[in-house]
C-alpha cells in the first residue's frame, strides 16, 4: 500500500435517516440486505458475531483493556453460487463484513445460514473499506459532543436538522493505518448550510470545523481572492 497520503471521497451522500450496525458495545437489528429478509440478516450478524468473538479471545491485542473495541458491521451480503445447476435452490449463505478498528482489520466471514455455523473467515489489514451506517451514526455523535457549535446547531433545530456525509480515507505518511474520515454537511428545511462543516476521523475521534473563507449575502461560501 502507498504510504503517501491518499484522499478517496465517495460520490454518494448518506441519508440521515439509517439503521444502527453492530458495535463493540452491543448487537441491533441491521436493515435487511439484498436477497436476505429481516430475519436473515439478524441471524448472519449474530453467527458472524460468535467467531468474531472466538478470534478475540485468542487474540493477545484484543485482551488489552486499554485496546479500541469498535468493532462495525459493513456489509451482509447474500452469498450466490454460481455454479449450481439451473433451477436448483442456492445455500443459505451470507458473507458479513465487518471493520474493526483496534488493527485497522476488515474480517470477512461467510455463515451458513441453515447450521448457524461460520464456515468461512478472513481478514484483511489496512485495506479501504465502506463507511458503515453505525460509524456514520459515531460521526455525528462525535460533532455534537466535542464541538459546541455543533450542538448549538442541534439544539437549535432539532428534528430539523438533516446530515449528510462524505467519506475518505487516507493513509499518513510513515504509518500503515488507514483513517477513516467523515465530513459532515448539514441541511435546515430543504437548504443546505455552508457552514459548519465539521470533519470527523474516527480513527482518532478528532474533530475539526474549518472556518469558511468568507461568505456572502445568502449565506453561500465564497473564495477570498488573494490581493
Amino acid at each position: 500500500m502507498n504510504r503517501s497520503t491518499r484522499l478517496m471521497l465517495t460520490a454518494a451522500m448518506a441519508s440521515f435517516v439509517l439503521s444502527p450496525a453492530l458495535v463493540s458495545t452491543g448487537q441491533e437489528t441491521p436493515r435487511p440486505r439484498a436477497g436476505l429478509t429481516a430475519i436473515q440478516t439478524k441471524d448472519a450478524v449474530r453467527i458472524a458475531g460468535g467467531s468474531l468473538a472466538e478470534i478475540r479471545k485468542k487474540d493477545e491485542a484484543t485482551k488489552r483493556s486499554d485496546g479500541d473495541r469498535r468493532e462495525y458491521v459493513v456489509a451482509v451480503e447474500r452469498l450466490t453460487d454460481k455454479n449450481l445447476v439451473e433451477g436448483a435452490e442456492a445455500p443459505a449463505r451470507a458473507v458479513v463484513t465487518t471493520y474493526r478498528y483496534l488493527d485497522d482489520t476488515t474480517v470477512y466471514a461467510t455463515v451458513d445460514l441453515t447450521s448457524g455455523r461460520t464456515v468461512d473467515v478472513k481478514t484483511v489489514q489496512h485495506m479501504q473499506t465502506p463507511l458503515s451506517d453505525g460509524e456514520f451514526e459515531a460521526a455525528k455523535a462525535l460533532a455534537r459532543e466535542r464541538s459546541e457549535e455543533i450542538k448549538a446547531l442541534a439544539d437549535r433545530f432539532g428534528k430539523r436538522l438533516e446530515v449528510y456525509a462524505q467519506f475518505s480515507q487516507y493513509t499518513p505518511d510513515g504509518d500503515d493505518r488507514v483513517h477513516r474520515v467523515v465530513h459532515l454537511l448539514y441541511r435546515v428545511d430543504k437548504r443546505d448550510l455552508s457552514a459548519p462543516r465539521p470533519v470527523v476521523d474516527l480513527t482518532t475521534r478528532e474533530v475539526r470545523v474549518p472556518k469558511p473563507e468568507a461568505v456572502d449575502d445568502t449565506g453561500e461560501v465564497r473564495p477570498v481572492r488573494k490581493k
